[in-house]
């Protein structure tokens, strides 16, 4: 296939992929030839222009109506990159990503004419013209109709926004217009300018010819409106999609082009209209509008707030809201977007968030608000003007007046994520949310009253509370729940108050809050887990009229407490008397001097742990901590001298009654879901054979009763009224007398819990539509290519950090390849090598706190064959019982690999085939070509990674579509080497493949290519060109993570959510998982039995099966094994991490006694180092750290000729493995990419006693150390702690001493004792650079103030900076 010309606003290297929805002949097509194919139109405009264009684009091929479904699953795609292989489309006016699969269902998408059918549209070719035609959902589309396009008339008080339940958020509707989604708008204005000029004069199937104009007509086939398609045609200029949809049109389909996106100019040079700058437009480089304002004109201003709709990514701080008044002309007050303390931020959906401030506003004549963009005063663009005056609100546009709705009338518009108004909303609620954090309201007089923060927790039995839970996500958003909680003594008045105000607190939040009704003595475990360990709740209370005390504030009450729950603890106060005691509880006693924690026979270990916690909580809140603690277990009789105390209390033992039944124990098995819709206050049962997500209409509220739990769903464009009747139907539901107590949980259409979706049969998926900052700065490079000003987007971007692998990357590293049920150890030079249809095990032993670490992973290539990863981990579950369980143990698949396997192996290559005994005869029993890698055929290989410490070269088929303009490759056949760097690479990506071209064709000289002037030999080994994508290769983000308690039986799998999580919560009796999304922790207790030790991979894997909080996990998610006592640092950090507390003797009971009592935990031994142990009959010696190091600098005249001494020659040459194909590495050099790790014994290598005596023989008496000084401080340390262990060790475990060399007598020294050179001799690009220096440590040989001038900073600093951020700052000066 040909490449395409450079046309203006397109990319002219991209090229298409080999597509084959129809037969293609391998025809030219003049369509082909942008230049020429619009050559004809030269110096014309007006009605000439248009008649040339419709005599040049009405010549096509017309393809079958009934054909069209096919092409729009090719034009449309969701991954417009691989078309053929995404399985979705995205439906143009509510932008989701729907299968293709559900083309022409009730449920799914439908073909729309853009150009409606009732406008002139009979017969082919216009009715199929594909260039007219999108997918749309069937919903969406019956709404447009035959809508012509243009945003809501003033005239009209019925704009509905969004225009559909299931558009975008930000179309809009009035009984004439359509407004499709801001970001597609000029895509749809251009098409329909197309089938103006298409079937305007030439019209091939005899039918009146189609127009624009602002007076649609549909017998005069008068489409428009022409006004608004020129203004979106302006405002949003072709897509790189939207040129590819017109580039595979002509080449694919009709063979015919739309010529307003190659020249959108053509617009306006044939209708010559001015568009009007409209002071409402909408900018798509900011995509921001005002959603919904209120004010009050009546007596004091109260809840009058401004929401406004901002693009996810939208740089928000060149945005302001200027509040403007009428009267005199002037501003009075302008509130900055990005002032967080001015406006709350909460996720709106699909890609939006929604900036919501309180303030009041003045009601004078012609007074408004503005949505500007810009900081300087002097050069504001208003985005969008409303003006509204005295008791009249509207919405005004240059020369139209407009005709207000009353401020005061309840509003008719249903706003794009709720119909709620706002001006009944608490004034306590203002603020509210907009940080992290608990924030607790009282009722009082039927108003909620602030709680003080040193009053969090402290609940009184006779009142009402609101409680707001503002977590801040990853993504930036803040994720809020509410609860109302209710004391059993409250009056039926406060209840319903707090109902109403925690659905008025929501409407505060922008309505998509999870609101939970919590009972006293019957509250979530969501709820209890805010005030761990418990909540007592005190007598008293507001309007009981009860006083409000504090425990044992004067005269010391004995109080007796029965504690429930094994992950958090529901405490309830009990009469004191032995007939409240069982056996199956656990009670606590306290009194004056004492407190007793009862543990019934049938309790569990980890509810009697938990029940300390709250022991622990009553000693230090009611008796300072100053009182005995002592632990009574039922059964033990008057012999035990604590159970004889505990007994006398209670007046003497006597058997304990047997526990009476509640409504916590009756069954909820046989209980059967029922879902009720609310009409009119009343709930009614829906009738269905099962539940799915079609049942529930977003004008309405539900009920779903699921016994111990009651979920009120109130649907995006219900009133404030209709959910607060909805509440009330709950409540009432729960009044009954046959009822269980139960959980109201109640829920925003469109916020679902994971709870509340599994209920039913079908949930759709949801995909959300958010910009992340690599796709920010892809398009930044994109516009940036086609000339335009990309300054502000790339600013907006921020420097996004890599992630850490917080993981010492210093240690010793082995490899084994699995051959059938064996593994062969690999040498260190190819242990970084991989096959893809091999499986591998590695052991990779490190310095920890005090003890070696092990990580003992496998890791499965994508061909590899299921035989061979059983005995993968069959042998890999032996290497770690063989180190006595004490090793984290990961499993790992291709292209699924943690940062962590990355940055212990550094340098790693993945090639095609497998070299193993069973991937050979599984290709040879199976007839399938073996395309295993050979050094002397055609191979291409994608470079990736972040830097030196984390870089891949993984070998791809050696075809064009492989590129992708966001990587550097390299090519090869046999010796012939190209290295190919994409346009959107940097000076980063391009050094990293030269590196990686040094293990994979050492000592071969390659030739470079650019993206864009490529040479025919390149393609001719790629087998010509053709289209390939330039967006970079996604990987899995960590996400909030997730604890779950495990129980797993007779292969079935349970989890319990554990919320706001903390070390505490890990008890050593139990299996836990720590749920990331890009990695899962399988967390193991040391009380554990043996078998489900070893099961504990599978757990992992059962876990990833189920996808219990539905967030479509991989099945390939990397998993880590963690035994209590080895946690690694990458799992530790998740926590506040105390390594005493998993260091501690007996269960967890044991432990948290001897805490609550001694205040001290009594810790295991610790382990010593010990040599780790060796598999494959060879010895896992310092001297394979040789391979850790793989810095190399690179000059440009010789690409892979490094500087270096010939005493480091020398020295290379007697130490480096022979076999080694990498001979340009230059000598081992220490590595720390954490900066906490601990430093080993950086110089040790292999014993070759020998050698060194030769080696040193040649030298002379040395005068300068040459290694830098950070690099001495840590040998010296070393040497000193060493000293004493060396003496007495053999000679085989002997250090050589860092060599030394003369100092040259032009040279100059530093304060660090090393010699001084310029800064020019220095560079990687220095002409006359210096010989005889570590080239790893360039920047050390500048003089502190060069130094200081060059970085900013002193080499004391610089040093102390993770070793990822010194190289990113040496390479931004050239000296790496």
């Amino acid at each position: 296939m040909k490449t395409l010309a450079a046309v203006p606003g397109f990319l002219a290297s991209i090229a298409l992929l080999p597509l084959h929805p129809i037969a293609i002949a391998k025809t030219h097509y003049p369509c082909e030839d942008i230049r020429h194919y619009y050559s004809s139109t030269n110096g014309l405009h007006g009605i000439q222009l248009q008649k040339q264009l419709g005599s040049i684009v009405s010549v096509h091929d017309t393809i079958p109506y009934r054909k069209v479904w096919d092409a729009l699953m090719i034009l449309d795609a969701a991954d417009v990159d691989n078309p053929e292989g995404s399985p979705d489309v995205i439906e143009i006016y509510s932008l989701r990503a729907v299968s293709k699969q559900l083309a022409g269902r009730p449920n799914g998408w439908n073909r729309e004419h853009l150009w409606p059918r009732s406008y002139g549209l009979t017969d082919a070719p216009s009715l199929s013209d594909l260039h007219n035609l999108r997918p749309a959902d069937v919903n969406v589309n019956s709404s447009r109709g035959n809508k012509y396009y243009g945003e809501c008339a003033d005239t009209f008080a019925d704009c509905l926004r969004p225009a559909n339940r299931e558009a975008a958020p930000d179309t809009e509707t009035d009984k004439q217009r359509w407004a499709p989604p801001l970001q597609v708008r000029g895509d749809i204005a251009r098409s329909l300018m197309y089938m103006a000029v298409c079937y305007g004069f030439h019209h091939p199937d005899a039918n009146p010819p189609l127009h624009l104009s602002d007076s649609p007509n549909v017998e005069n086939r008068e489409m428009g409106l022409l006004s608004e398609l020129l203004k979106w045609n302006k405002l949003d200029p072709p897509s790189r999609e939207e040129q590819l949809r017109n580039e595979r049109i002509c080449k694919l389909y009709q063979h015919n082009r739309n010529p307003f996106i190659d020249h959108p100019e053509y617009a306006n040079l044939i209708w010559k209209l001015a568009i009007p700058q409209s002071s409402t437009a909408y900018s798509p480089s900011l995509e921001a509008w005002v959603n919904e304002f209120h004010y009050t004109n009546k007596g004091e201003d109260r809840n009058e707030f401004v929401e406004i709709i901002v693009k996810q990514s939208t740089d928000v701080s060149a945005l302001q809201l200027l509040l403007y008044n009428g009267a005199n002309g002037k501003i009075y007050e302008s509130l900055p977007l990005e002032d967080e303390k001015v406006f709350s931020i909460s996720d709106g959906g699909s890609g939006f968030l929604i900036y919501t401030t309180f303030v009041r506003l003045q009601n004078g004549p012609a007074d408004g608000i503005a949505l500007v963009s810009g900081r300087n005063e002097d050069h504001h663009e208003v985005v969008q003007f409303l003006s509204y005056g005295a008791s009249r609100l509207g919405r005004r546009r240059p020369g139209v007046e407009i005709e207000p709705k009353w401020a005061d009338s309840p509003s008719t518009t249903p706003q794009a994520n709720m119909a709620v108004s706002m001006r009944d909303v608490d004034s306590a609620f203002q603020g509210a949310g907009q940080k992290a954090g608990l924030e607790i309201w009282r009722i009082e007089n039927f108003r909620p009253v602030p709680v003080p923060k040193s009053s969090n927790g402290k609940f009184f039995t006779g009142d009402s509370y609101v409680i707001l839970k503002t977590t801040a996500l990853k993504s930036g958003a803040f994720r809020h729940d509410i609860h109302y909680w209710l004391g059993k003594d409250t009056s039926q008045d406060e209840a319903g108050t707090a109902a109403i105000k925690t659905v008025e607190l929501d409407a505060a939040l922008g309505g998509r809050a999870v609101q939970y009704r919590e009972l006293q003595g019957h509250e979530t475990e969501k709820f209890l887990s805010y005030f761990k360990p418990c909540i007592i709740p005190q007598q008293g209370g507001v309007a009981s009229g009860f006083k409000h005390t504090e425990i044992n504030e004067r005269e010391h009450e004995t109080r007796l407490f029965v504690c429930k729950g094994k992950h958090v603890v529901h405490v309830n106060e009990v009469p004191f008397a032995r007939s409240s005691l069982n056996h199956d509880d656990i009670f606590i006693l306290d009194t004056k001097s004492k407190i007793f924690q009862f543990n019934g026979s049938n309790s569990s270990i980890q509810e009697r742990a938990k029940a300390l916690e709250v022991v622990q909580y009553i000693k230090d809140t009611y008796h300072e901590g100053k009182c005995e603690v002592a632990a009574v277990e039922d059964g033990k009789l008057m012999a035990d001298a604590e159970a004889g105390e505990f007994w006398g209390l209670f007046g003497g033992f006597a058997p304990l009654p047997r526990k009476a039944a509640s409504d916590d124990d009756k069954s909820a098995d046989s209980f059967s879901t029922k879902l009720l819709c609310i009409e009119k206050g009343k709930p009614s049962p829906i009738e269905a054979d099962s539940l799915t997500r079609e049942l529930l209409e977003t004008s309405k509220c539900y009920l779903l009763d699921c016994s111990a739990e009651v979920f009120v769903w109130m649907g995006r464009n219900t009133s404030l009224e209709d959910r607060k009747s909805a509440s009330a139907a709950a409540e009432e539901l729960l009044h009954r007398a046959d009822r269980p107590k139960a959980h109201i949980i109640r829920l925003i259409e469109g916020f679902e819990t994971v709870t509340f979706r599994s209920k039913f049969d079908a949930w759709p998926q949801t995909t959300d539509v958010t910009v992340s900052e690599d796709g920010r700065g892809k398009v930044a490079a994109l516009l940036k290519r086609q000339g335009l000003n990309v300054k502000g987007l790339m600013k907006a971007a921020p420097v996004k950090e890599e992630p850490q692998p917080y993981i010492d990357c210093t240690g010793n590293l082995q490899v084994w390849q699995v051959n059938g049920q064996e593994k062969a150890l690999l040498s260190s030079s190819d242990q970084s090598k991989f096959y893809s249809g091999n499986c591998y095990i590695f052991q990779y032993t490190y310095p920890g706190e005090d003890k070696e670490e092990y990580l003992v992973g496998t890791w499965f290539g994508k061909k590899s064959i299921e035989e061979e990863r059983s005995a993968a981990i069959s042998l890999s579950n032996k290497m770690v019982e063989s180190l006595k369980l004490q090793a984290v143990q990961a499993r790992f698949y291709e292209g699924k690999e943690p940062i962590q396997f990355f940055s212990i192996f550094q340098s790693f290559i993945v090639y095609k085939g497998g070299i193993s005994s069973g991937y050979k005869n599984f290709v040879a029993e199976n007839d399938i070509a073996d395309d295993t890698y050979t050094g002397d055929g055609i191979a291409l290989f994608r470079v990736q990674g972040s830097g030196p410490d984390n870089m891949q070269a993984i070998q791809v088929d050696p075809v064009a579509s492989s590129l992708n303009s966001s990587y550097c490759f390299i090519l090869h056949n046999g010796d012939t080497v190209f290295t190919w760097s994409g346009s959107l690479t940097t000076s980063e990506d391009q050094e990293l493949i030269e590196r990686q071209l040094d293990l994979i064709k050492p000592n071969v000289q390659s030739k470079p290519q650019k993206e864009g002037t490529e040479t025919e030999q390149f393609w001719g080994l790629l087998g010509g060109k053709s289209e390939y994508p330039s967006q970079k290769i996604g990987k899995e983000s960590e996400n909030d993570p997730h604890l779950f308690s495990c129980t797993f039986f007779k292969g079935n799998l349970k989890v319990t959510e554990i919320f706001n999580f903390s070390q505490d919560d890990l008890m050593t009796e139990d299996v836990f998982i720590l749920d990331c999304h890009s990695d899962i922790f399988v967390w193991v207790g040391q009380q554990v039995d043996t078998k489900t030790k070893l099961q504990a991979l599978t757990i992992g894997e059962k876990f990833l099966e189920h996808d219990f909080l539905l967030e479509k996990l991989s099945r390939e998610t990397p998993i880590f094994i963690v035994m209590e006592g080895s946690e690694p640092q990458f799992f530790t950090r998740f926590f506040t991490w105390d390594s005493a507390k998993s260091a501690m003797h007996g269960n967890s009971f044991q432990r948290k006694l001897a805490i609550v009592k001694n205040g001290v935990a009594p810790t295991l031994d610790k382990p010593k180092r010990r040599t780790p142990a060796s598999y494959g009959g060879r010895s896992s010696v310092p001297a394979d750290k040789s391979q850790r190091s793989r810095s190399m600098s690179f000059s440009p005249e010789r690409v892979r000729v490094r500087g270096r001494s010939p005493a480091f020659n020398a020295l290379a040459a007697t130490f480096e493995n022979p076999n080694a194909r990498n001979l340009s590495t230059p000598p081992p050099v220490v590595r720390k990419l954490y900066p906490k790790s601990v430093t080993p014994d950086s110089a040790k290598v292999a014993p070759r006693s020998s050698s060194i005596a030769a080696l040193t023989a040649s030298f002379e008496t040395p005068k300068m150390n040459l290694i830098p000084k950070s690099s001495k401080e840590a040998n010296a340390k070393t040497n000193n702690i060493n000293s004493d262990k060396n003496a007495k060790e053999s000679p085989k475990n002997n250090k050589i001493e860092a060599i030394q060399e003369d100092l040259k007598e032009d040279e100059a020294e530093d304060d660090d004792g090393l010699p001084t050179f310029p800064y020019e001799r220095l560079t990687t690009t220095s002409s006359d650079p210096v010989t005889e220096i570590d080239v790893t440590k360039r920047e050390s040989y500048l003089s502190s103030s060069e130094f200081k001038e060059k970085f900013g900073m002193t080499k004391d600093a610089f040093y102390k900076l993770p070793k990822w951020k010194q190289n990113k700052l040496k390479m931004g000066v050239q000296l790496f």
